[in-house]
């Protein structure tokens, strides 16, 4: 069909010439003589000339690789070499004037009306492949749909969803002020009186938290990242209210307790991750942390007794399984199919349910009809479909890394890498804008596998100080009696988790992002920023 539309556009260039050098020659009047031929061979080109610009804006600027710039110019100079010799074989007189040159015998009519069926096929098949577009908006939007929902938790009655109780337990913390309160003084008079005010909400959150799946109703045909701002604040909210029960309950002595609250905690984080958007999967790495920086400050209130609390089942589950965000990653490309399915289908009437309003600045309240607007269709004809491919390639490429067994240093680089090239020079316009850039997420996973490791080896550290009173001088001291293997630091592929001893308390960690051994996650670089390594401390005493 292209081929059409270009065959055709040149054919309408080339008959408007012939024709315009045809009526010239049968004027009379030298200055109209000179305006029709002048007329016959620069409108085309004058006509031509936006897409020409375009495309090489498209190749030399923004660098993309589907710019048309071959083509438009190919047709651009077709257009102006057979048009000047259209002209000049036209108006070569065979010896007697104007009357008697070639063109004089032309047929102005036909020629008219060639020039305007060969511009009803151009037009033509420029309105079929915009059509063609449009009539896979709504397969893409299926698709966008399909996508998404079997990546959400399965529905289930209402007596095993916890979302029903995290919905009456947001009731009961509106209103509540949360800033002042600090995890570090879960003795405080502040911290009780805020836990006394709320019990009623930390009942129900246990209760939710017992339950498996957690499923708020949505529209997942239509998704978008304001859905989930809700009850995202306040599931952060019920966290910290778990976790500061269950420091309480640790500062107090009733262990059981404060490991009932961080087992709950666990669970809320995977609840809060339930859904397929990587919002969702970033907040529960974050109360996954919560929930370890929560263990972790529980530690030094056990006794030798105690120990039997630290080898729970779920306590052990919630250190070696770390949360994965594959799901996530279907869910995000199920947002940018979306996003094309607006853009191919004219659907942006209203933008608060435009989710390619909220992955770019992309206007929603604009005047002409979306269907009708010229540049807009351009774009659908001609990069539309290589855009859309071009964003699968790159979302299945992020998802095959993380499914890879690579370590993150290595998924990152390869992602770095990947999404250096695209920006650089990327395929097209909507790709490059609405493409998420997973580098950070790969990092904050990395991050996340880090805590859980460290937090094995705090464990073990803890384990082997109350049983033998002494404390490890290496991680490798602990293996195989408290750990079955040293684990690997996830930042630096083939070294260990590095421990040391900073006044009597444990600092166990991996060298971070960067690479680099910063001294600790406590410790300050030579910059005067904070380390960039990611651990746990584990402390002597309370």
């Amino acid at each position: 069909m292209y081929h059409f539309l270009f065959l055709g556009s040149l054919a309408a260039c080339l008959s408007w010439t012939a024709c315009c050098t045809a009526a010239a020659v049968r004027c009379e009047r030298p200055w109209l003589r000179r305006l029709l031929l002048v007329v016959g061979l620069l409108a085309p080109l004058v006509a031509l000339l936006p897409w020409l610009a375009a495309s090489t804006m498209l190749a030399f600027v923004a660098n993309l690789e589907v710019n048309w710039f071959g083509p438009t110019v190919t047709l651009f100079l077709s257009a102006l070499i057979g048009g000047g010799w259209i002209q000049r074989a036209g108006t070569q007189p065979r010896g007697g004037g104007w009357k008697t040159v070639p063109a004089a015998d032309w047929p102005v009519i036909s020629l008219l009306t060639l020039f305007l069926v060969t511009k009803a096929v151009a037009a033509g098949s420029f309105l079929f492949l915009d059509q063609a577009v449009q009539a896979e908006a709504a397969f893409l939007k299926t698709e966008a749909a399909a996508l998404m929902a079997a990546e959400v938790p399965p529905v289930v009655p209402s007596d095993d969803n916890a979302a029903e109780l995290y919905r009456a337990a947001s009731t009961l913390v509106e209103g509540e002020d949360f800033s002042s309160i600090s995890l570090d003084e879960p003795l405080s008079e502040a911290t009780t009186d805020l836990l006394i005010r709320q019990a009623d909400t930390l009942d129900l959150v246990r209760k939710a938290t017992t339950r498996g799946v957690c499923r708020f109703e949505r529209d997942w045909s239509r998704p978008s990242f304001s859905m989930l701002l809700h009850e995202i604040h306040h599931l952060r909210t019920f966290a910290r209210l778990l976790s500061l029960a269950a420091r309480q309950a640790a500062s107090e002595g009733r262990l059981a307790d404060a490991i009932a609250d961080i087992r709950s905690l666990n669970t809320l984080s995977r609840h809060a991750a339930s859904e397929p958007i990587i919002i969702s999967g970033l907040v529960g790495l974050a109360l996954d942390r919560m929930a370890i920086d929560t263990l972790i400050a529980t530690l030094p209130f056990f006794k030798a007794a105690d120990l039997g609390l630290l080898v729970d089942e779920h306590i052990t589950d919630m250190l070696l399984i770390t949360p994965s965000l594959q799901r996530h990653f279907y869910g995000e490309e199920a947002f940018g199919i979306r996003a094309f399915a607006e853009l191919a289908g004219g659907t942006l009437a209203d933008r608060s349910e435009s989710v390619l309003h909220e992955l770019t600045d992309f206007d929603a309240t604009r005047t002409t009809p979306l269907l009708l607007d010229p540049a807009l269709m351009a774009f659908r004809v001609f990069l539309f479909p290589q855009e859309l491919t071009a964003y699968r390639n790159a979302m299945h490429f992020q998802q095959d890394v993380l499914a890879s067994p690579d370590t993150v240093r290595e998924k990152q680089e390869n992602v770095a890498a990947y999404l250096e090239r695209f920006q650089t020079h990327p395929p097209g316009i909507l790709s490059a804008a609405i493409l998420p850039s997973f580098e950070s997420v790969f990092v904050a996973l990395g991050r996340s596998e880090a805590h859980h490791r460290a937090a094995l080896v705090a464990i073990a550290s803890l384990r082997m100080r109350l049983e033998q009173s002494t404390q490890p001088e290496t991680i490798l001291s602990l293996v195989p009696t408290y750990l079955p293997r040293s684990p690997k630091d996830p930042f630096d592929p083939g070294q260990n988790l590095k421990m040391k001893q900073v006044d009597e308390d444990l600092l166990i960690y991996s060298v971070g992002p960067n690479g680099t051994d910063d001294g600790g996650p406590t410790a300050e670089t030579d910059q005067g920023g904070q380390s960039d390594d990611v651990g746990v401390r584990l402390l002597m005493a309370p």
